[in-house]
């Protein structure tokens, strides 16, 4: 009988356990290379012209890993949405996380500083924060990165180092939901998407059955080629997705594409659960 009432009571402790761990609350998670600021930019392309434009995208997420910034465009978003938080090394780092403090309580962030390798033109980084959703407590962490867009290796490498940060991290916090964000300068047939989707991330639009337009990279000037395209052949799915949403351990409610003018590249968010 005392064993019954030992694994009743283990029983109930689990079930307990099991009852109050934090599930994910719903939130909104947006990728967004909003284009560097360069003097080559002019007329509506000029970030003077654009960037309240790109803040106004950006509202539309409750958390945002953005790439490309300079350390003005970060200023400018940071005096445009008083609304967020922000986590951006004070140099010149490709990229940057936006989010609400609202919904989230940011514990710790860190910055990775990748290798130049194989033609690497600017040194590229990883970007990850630890939050806490306020509501739930639920904890997760996010990774926001820019692969370098002439170096193949360079590419392979940072996603690897990606993976161990995270296998890293993960065992330090006891946390298992992750949330990848990037511009990855390749597609998904790719080795640096291939490589994480076969340990086990998801693509946040292939959960979501997303049938939408998938060309992340607009270029600006060459938007009409993917509408040449599609006339002649169909719908180019994966013709220039470079932009992605990975995930680890969440459902996705909904994932789009916005097609704003605001950058040279089309912003992807996913509601995540």
């Amino acid at each position: 009988m005392k064993y019954f009432y030992l694994l009743a009571s283990c029983l109930l402790l689990l079930a307990c356990k099991n009852a109050t761990a934090p599930e994910p609350h719903p939130f909104t998670v947006m990728s967004y290379n909003i284009r560097f600021d360069t003097d080559r930019d002019t007329g509506s392309h000029d970030w003077e012209n654009r960037k309240e434009d790109v803040a106004a995208v950006m509202r539309q997420a409750d958390i945002i890993g953005i790439q490309e910034p300079t350390r003005g465009q970060v200023t400018d978003l940071r005096n445009l949405l008083p609304e967020y938080a922000s986590f951006q090394r004070d140099t010149f780092d490709i990229n940057a996380i936006f989010y609400s403090p609202e919904k989230f309580q940011l514990v710790t962030a860190d910055t990775i500083r990748l290798p130049r390798l194989d033609g690497s033109v600017v040194p590229h980084t990883i970007h990850w924060a630890y939050f806490i959703h306020q509501e739930n407590e639920f904890p997760f962490l996010m990774y926001n990165t820019h692969l370098d867009h002439a170096g193949y290796q360079a590419r392979i490498r940072a996603v690897r180092i990606l993976r161990d940060s995270i296998l890293v991290q993960t065992a330090r916090f006891r946390i298992h939901s992750v949330v990848i964000t990037g511009d990855f300068n390749s597609t998904a047939s790719a080795e640096p998407y291939t490589y994480l989707i076969d340990n086990e991330y998801q693509d946040a639009a292939v959960e979501a059955d997303y049938d939408g337009v998938m060309n992340t990279f607009t270029g600006w000037g060459i938007t009409h080629l993917w509408n040449e395209w599609q006339a002649s052949f169909g719908k180019p799915q994966y013709f220039l997705r470079l932009d992605f949403i990975l995930i680890k351990r969440f459902d996705v409610a909904n994932f789009q594409l916005i097609e704003s003018q605001a950058s040279d590249h089309f912003p992807v968010i996913a509601t995540l659960q």
